[in-house]
């Protein structure tokens, strides 16, 4: 018993660690005669048997290893080379052949490492001579060489491979092995190579050098590295280049896809029909397409360095939000070389930095001269029916002060003497009918498109009393909810007016059987809200979508041009039109226009 327990007090001692693992492998058969060095380790990283040349290599003796960890025994090994290719070895049960480094000894050393019963056989042997002998020290950190990202390696005066890392292995798909049978030409394409060799002879002559090159990799894969090569120098003499190859490939594919992104962009913008610029966010022009000369006469060098503004007609800078909203769309007039405004449908876009502040404003122009002298057209035939169709319910409202007049003119012919209140009840039917003529020759004469400030409710007066006379005779009352302010619009007074005639007659008509029209104003920031409700027939919901659409009607005697005029006009001032309709009780029309501060 006292045996068995100093056997296994002894057995818990270093030294008892020693002599348990040296009987249990003492004298392994194929081992211990080989002529090469050569040490054994168990599944515990622990070192069963080292021979002599192993010991004189290792500068250790076998007494001191035996029943150790090779990683505490040599720490420098610890996650480099030796400890990679040992773990491939005992975990995947292969053999493995490689050359390495190690600092500490200051050799190179060719390694075989295969199985052996439950651990590894590790046969090596000094190729110092072989490989010019590196500096002691060179890697003062093994593990930082080896488990750098990039590809690092040392190359000989001649181009060849004397060391790399496993990042090399990662990037190029060469093993160590592999590597230290080629030069840096084998990974060059031909038509590299010139580069590659001029800036490895500069590093011969001691001159570091970083330059970009693309690589060919075991795979045949191309990729981009970004290469610096620093000579190591030695009593005035270059006799090592350390390298770095950083691979950089999905950098060069962007770069690529964003500098052929800018090529298809200056095509698209060089081609273009329309007029594409870009300004700063105080209107100064950096850049501006060539269609700037086909469309207005100015060659793209007299508008850059320009401010923008002195190009639009003064009185539409005021539908320009410049850097008020990201996106906007107005339609503007330019001044052409030959000094004539060009009405020009304009698409801004503000670019905003990471701060949120505008970096640039890209504009993109339309010339839309000929598209608006058709709906000017389109806008006149509207107009003259619109007249036509008001001048049978008028010519009711003229006919009965006419009568008026004409009687008072009798009793005057039959010799009646004139009095005073006769003329006074005259003149007053006669304004009457000047005023009703007037609003419908207003209708009818040529569209001018002067714009001016008007106050909306004057309009709105105006055109209510106009249709008065028609919605009285269908039994249709017109009630106003007017704002106690003023709201002031820039606009083209007819043209407003027949937006609004073309929706009280549109809400008559819903009404065969008679009802209520009610026109509010209200304020909504710095827009105009008016609302035309009606309590007619409404739309099924299904036709709303197409409401405004040109030729578009639900009436049975309808043209399909009063609202779509309706929405252009309202569109034109910079304005939206709202519908919402129930059927069986009625439809409203919300619009908006901006105000004039």
């Amino acid at each position: 018993m006292e045996g068995n327990h100093a056997g296994n007090k002894l057995a818990g001692t270093r030294t008892g660690k020693r002599i348990i693992h040296a009987a249990e492998c003492r004298s392994p058969i194929g081992v211990e005669q080989a002529d090469r060095a050569c040490y054994l380790l168990d599944r515990n990283w622990r070192f069963t048997f080292v021979n002599q040349i192993a010991e004189d290599l290792l500068r250790r003796k076998q007494q001191d290893l035996i029943g150790e960890m090779i990683w505490d025994e040599f720490p420098n090994a610890f996650r480099s080379t030796f400890y990679f290719e040992y773990h491939k070895v005992m975990g995947q049960k292969i053999k493995v052949q490689f050359q390495e480094y190690y600092f500490p000894l200051d050799k190179w050393f060719e390694v075989n490492a295969s199985p052996y019963k439950e651990g590894i056989k590790v046969e090596f042997w000094d190729i110092s001579n072989d490989k010019n002998k590196l500096p002691l020290g060179f890697f003062k950190n093994q593990n930082l060489f080896e488990q750098h990202p990039d590809a690092l390696y040392l190359i000989d005066k001649n181009g060849r491979y004397l060391s790399v890392n496993n990042g090399f292995e990662k990037h190029t798909g060469y093993s160590k092995n592999e590597a230290q049978e080629m030069s840096i030409s084998s990974l060059a394409a031909q038509e590299d190579w010139p580069k590659v060799r001029y800036h490895f002879s500069e590093a011969l002559k001691g001159n570091a050098q970083s330059y970009e090159v693309p690589i060919l990799t075991k795979q045949k894969e191309k990729r981009y590295m970004s290469i610096t090569n620093a000579p190591i120098i030695e009593n005035d003499e270059v006799v090592w280049i350390f390298g770095i190859a950083k691979d950089i490939t999905e950098r060069i594919c962007k770069q690529k896809k964003i500098r052929e992104q800018k090529e298809l962009y200056q095509l698209l913008m060089r081609n273009s029909q329309d007029i594409i610029s870009s300004c700063t966010p105080e209107g100064i022009c950096t850049y501006i397409s060539p269609a700037v000369e086909r469309l207005l006469g100015y060659k793209p060098a007299e508008i850059i360095d320009t401010l923008i503004f002195n190009y639009y007609h003064p009185e539409d800078i005021v539908y320009l939000h410049w850097g008020k909203r990201d996106v906007d769309v107005a339609k503007v007039r330019i001044r052409n070389k030959r000094g004539v405004y060009i009405w020009i449908e304009l698409s801004i876009k503000a670019i905003r930095n990471q701060d949120g502040r505008i970096e640039k404003v890209m504009g993109i122009g339309r010339d839309i001269s000929a598209r608006l002298q058709s709906e000017a057209m389109i806008l006149k035939s509207e107009k003259l029916a619109m007249a036509g169709q008001l001048a049978a319910g008028v010519a009711h409202e003229i006919r009965n002060p006419l009568t008026a007049v004409k009687g008072f003119l009798q009793i005057m012919q039959a010799g009646n003497p004139l009095k005073r209140e006769y003329l006074d009840v005259m003149y007053s039917e006669i304004e009457r009918i000047e005023g009703i003529i007037s609003e419908l020759l207003l209708l009818a004469k040529p569209n001018c498109t002067t714009f001016s400030h008007k106050n909306i409710h004057g309009i709105l007066s105006q055109v209510t009393r106009l249709m008065e006379t028609e919605a009285l005779k269908e039994k249709v009352l017109i009630t106003k909810l007017f704002s106690e302010e003023d709201f002031i619009i820039h606009c083209e007074e007819n043209q407003i007016k027949q937006v609004f005639i073309n929706l009280i007659k549109n809400s008559i008509e819903a009404m065969p059987s008679g009802g209520v029209i009610k026109i509010e104003t209200k304020r909504k920031g710095s827009e105009a809200v008016i609302v035309l409700s009606d309590t007619g027939q409404g739309i099924p919901q299904e036709l709303l979508p197409q409401i405004g659409q040109l030729f578009f009607t639900s009436k049975e005697k309808g043209t399909g041009l009063g609202l779509a005029v309706s929405y252009n006009i309202i569109e034109n001032h910079q304005g939206e039109i709202e519908i919402e309709s129930i059927l069986n009780k009625g439809t409203t029309f919300t619009i908006t226009l901006p105000l004039i501060e």
